[in-house]
């Protein structure tokens, strides 16, 4: 049986910003990005697990440079796959003394507030309820980061000026693109889509199955709308709710209901 090839001018998907929104505001949101024409170049699953290609590792170190790059910025639980990057991005609300709490982000951002405090583990010991993360950045499933950490208030320093979501994740695209058109001496070679997909995270409930969602995400490889061997029965999607539509069949264990 003939396979459907990924055409971009078929399986394309629209702009899905919502319109009106602050997109600098202090909140949580999940974001997803995948490989120009969905080449399957980040590494491979294997038993269950991702492992990264020369490739896949610059866009894991990457996203994590986003973190180091901009104080207001905190990442919880993201994953690379061979052809997309799945990620939950913390916008804080402040810049200069961020604290374990995350001061400030709380109940202004429709109930969100308590649940930042959690992240603040340490790598190593959240790697372990994120079944065989650990430290490593080689063979991971998915990963959770240490957002939270203290920048020491400077009262003479400027003010930051804070990038909207858009620009954060462009700086994130521009930044691994030029990496690895280097790596293989293609500059200016497109490396993403020219997209990305987002959602802002409303709840508490919410961003748990988001996270389920993202943990479960390698093992899950064969079942995958982005996997273009489903492509017959199982379109890419267009928008960000046909990844929320897949989540609602996720229990709490990660198996389907």
């Amino acid at each position: 049986m003939a396979k459907t090839r990924y055409n971009p001018a078929i399986h394309h998907r629209r702009s899905i910003r919502l319109p009106g929104y602050d997109y600098t505001r202090p909140g949580a949101y999940f974001v997803t990005l995948c490989v120009q024409d969905r080449r399957c170049v980040l590494g491979e699953i294997r038993r269950g697990a991702m492992v990264f290609s020369e490739w896949g590792r610059i866009v894991a170190q990457t996203w994590t440079w986003l973190r180091d790059q901009y104080p207001y910025v905190a990442l919880d639980v993201w994953v690379v796959m061979p052809n997309h990057f799945h990620g939950i991005i913390v916008l804080t609300d402040d810049v200069r003394g961020m604290g374990a709490s995350v001061a400030g982000v709380g109940t202004s951002v429709a109930g969100v507030g308590a649940f930042f405090a959690r992240v603040g583990a340490s790598v190593v010991d959240v790697g372990a309820s994120v079944a065989g993360v650990g430290a490593s950045v080689v063979d991971v499933g998915a990963r959770r980061d240490a957002p939270l950490r203290y920048d020491a208030p400077q009262p003479d320093a400027p003010p930051i000026k804070r990038k909207p979501l858009g620009q954060l994740i462009g700086a994130f695209k521009t930044v691994s693109t030029k990496h690895i058109n280097a790596m293989q001496g293609t500059p200016g070679t497109r490396f993403w889509q020219r997209d990305y997909y987002e959602h802002i995270v409303r709840d508490e409930r919410d961003l748990e199955r988001i996270r389920r969602y993202i943990i479960n995400n390698p093992r899950r490889w064969q079942e995958d709308r982005d996997n273009l061997t489903n492509i017959r029965r199982l379109p890419p999607p267009s928008v960000v709710e046909d990844y929320l539509r897949d989540m609602e069949g996720y229990a709490e264990d990660g198996e389907e209901r």
